[in-house]
């Protein structure tokens, strides 16, 4: 038993299945840059951090709408958005750099969390942004959607006000979906086992697929301007497909 828990150690192995057959109960090194080379907690950290930030953004930009609408359409109003890919993959590379630098490596299952590969202050801050920057975009949004009832009149589009609701509607989503479990995930961090850590995880990664295939619905039944765009989209592609037979 104790050259094969030597043997792990030295190598570096991160195979749980493997681990487990030797002894659940013992506690292995494990070596921070097989974490690192992990795609899952990459994928968690952009997953999480980049529709977070959309969902704060989009409301962000309501408010900006609804305060100085003159302004707001004469901004280029994607250049905002493309600047949250930028973001996350810096904030992704600020965890790799502390994972890699100036974290030692651990002892405990062989589980790649989050924390796991870019350290527990890397994890508090991550849930943090996730869930600070989803509340902004509620909040904001709940804000612009009170206001709009409030002063409710014949000047307000049809299509404008599908459009608040579909927006109201994703950030409710996100705020059930996303801010509850990455709250339960910041508060019993510290209090449960990295086994039950992963689990966890993996059940929050489910409630983020489930908010995201809602969104795509609720789009698709609320927004107008949304509608036409897939239609539109839809169209094109026919077409391009319809021509492109032509040719050959």
């Amino acid at each position: 038993m104790e050259k094969c828990s030597r043997n792990l150690r030295n190598h570096g192995i991160t195979n749980t299945s493997l681990v487990y057959d030797v002894d659940p109960t013992i506690d292995f090194h494990i070596y921070r840059r097989s974490c690192l080379l992990n795609a899952v907690p990459a994928f968690n950290v952009v997953g999480a951090q980049w529709q977070a930030m959309l969902v704060g953004l989009t409301g962000l930009e309501r408010v900006y709408a609804y305060f100085c609408p003159i302004q707001y359409y004469k901004l280029r109003r994607t250049i905002p958005y493309l600047l949250t890919g930028p973001l996350v993959l810096l904030s992704l590379a600020a965890g790799i750099l502390t994972g890699l630098f100036f974290i030692r490596n651990i002892t405990g299952p062989f589980l790649c969390t989050l924390s796991t590969a870019y350290g527990g202050l890397y994890g508090i801050f991550h849930y943090t942004v996730v869930i600070g920057v989803t509340v902004v975009g509620f909040i904001c949004t709940t804000l612009v959607k009170i206001l709009i009832m409030r002063a409710r009149n014949h000047v307000t589009k049809d299509d404008e006000a599908a459009s608040l609701r579909a927006a109201a509607l994703v950030a409710i989503f996100s705020l059930l979906f996303v801010c509850v479990p990455n709250v339960l995930i910041l508060c019993l961090r510290s209090h449960l086992r990295s086994e039950s850590m992963v689990v966890l995880s993996a059940y929050t990664n489910c409630f983020f697929c489930a908010r995201a295939l809602l969104d795509v619905v609720v789009y698709l039944i609320v927004d107008v301007e949304y509608q036409r765009f897939v239609i539109k989209w839809l169209q094109t592609a026919r077409r391009n497909r319809a021509e492109s037979s032509k040719c050959i």
